[in-house]
């Protein structure tokens, strides 16, 4: 009897800390197959992030078009004929962001639909597998539901949210970089500020949670 009460209490005492674990053995699992997927859609999201922000160069030229040097005699031919090429380029540019976008999405969301699916087999196996004290230190009543809960996150950590860190990410070197490429000196002063503003907000955010 001795045994089984300290089976139920090491249990208890397990289940109460969260257990953290690496990235990489949430898609441990995964086949090579699906590896490749996986990382294809992180290769997807970070060209659709670096692409981004060329938008705004394109922008920026639309707006120099209007600058016109003889302001007397404005040349509305030459005009249009940059506006259709800014057009073309703008189109082109929204068609690749979108395929690439797609691509990160559907690839990522795949993935993670399907190691979700292994994950949630395994867990339910090792539950069966569990000597009935385990049964004893846990609540029978929301088992189903932690399990759906817990693989729900896995799969949306696999997919989604993997997937928006990397575009992300890209998305703001790509931004920097082009911004050392068109005026170096603002962007030192964009990220003289930030080193000031993001601990700030970090500090904001940690006593929000409090």
């Amino acid at each position: 009897m001795r045994t089984v009460q300290s089976k139920v209490d090491v249990h208890k005492q397990s289940s109460s800390k969260a257990i953290a674990c690496k990235y990489s053995l949430l898609y441990s699992r995964a086949s090579g197959a699906d590896k490749c997927k996986m990382y294809a859609g992180w290769v997807m999201a970070g060209i659709a992030g670096m692409i981004t922000p060329t938008t705004i160069v394109l922008f920026g030229d639309v707006f120099d078009q209007f600058d016109f040097d003889d302001k007397m005699n404005p040349n509305y031919d030459k005009l249009v004929d940059m506006m259709k090429w800014l057009f073309l380029g703008f189109t082109g540019l929204g068609l690749l962001i979108c395929a690439t976008t797609f691509a990160y999405n559907a690839l990522l969301n795949g993935f993670a639909k399907k190691t979700a699916k292994d994950i949630k087999q395994a867990y339910l196996k090792a539950i069966l597998n569990q000597d009935c004290s385990w049964f004893d230190s846990i609540n029978q009543a929301e088992l189903s539901s932690k399990i759906s809960s817990e693989v729900a996150m896995i799969e949306a950590s696999l997919g989604d949210k993997m997937g928006n860190l990397i575009y992300q990410m890209a998305m703001g070197l790509g931004g920097f970089g082009l911004g050392f490429l068109k005026g170096w000196e603002i962007s030192l002063a964009v990220i003289a500020g930030g080193i000031v503003i993001v601990p700030i907000a970090a500090a904001f955010g940690w006593v929000l949670r409090l």
